[in-house]
C-alpha cells in the first residue's frame, strides 16, 4: 500500500552535517584561543595547565580513595 515510504526516525543527514561543521569551529576556535593565550601570558598558560592538572590529580586520588572504602568496609 505505501512503497517506496520510508520512515526514519532520528536525525537527517542535514543536520549531521550542521554539527560537524559546528564541531569544527568550535574546536578551530578552543585551539585558536589557546594558541593566543599561550604566546601572549605564557606564564598564566602555564599556570592554568599546571593547576588543570593538580584538580584531575585530586579526582582520581579521590576516586581511588572512594574504590578503596568500597573494598574494605572496616
Amino acid at each position: 500500500m505505501l512503497d517506496g515510504v520510508r520512515i526514519v526516525w532520528g536525525e537527517r543527514p542535514e543536520d549531521k552535517q550542521c554539527d560537524m561543521w559546528v564541531k569544527r569551529i568550535i574546536v578551530f576556535l578552543a585551539v585558536g584561543f589557546f594558541l593566543f593565550f599561550l604566546i601572549t601570558q605564557p606564564v598564566a598558560a602555564a599556570n592554568a595547565v599546571r593547576a588543570l592538572f593538580s584538580g584531575l590529580a585530586v579526582v582520581f586520588r579521590s576516586l581511588i580513595i572512594f574504590f578503596q572504602a568500597l573494598a574494605n568496609p572496616g
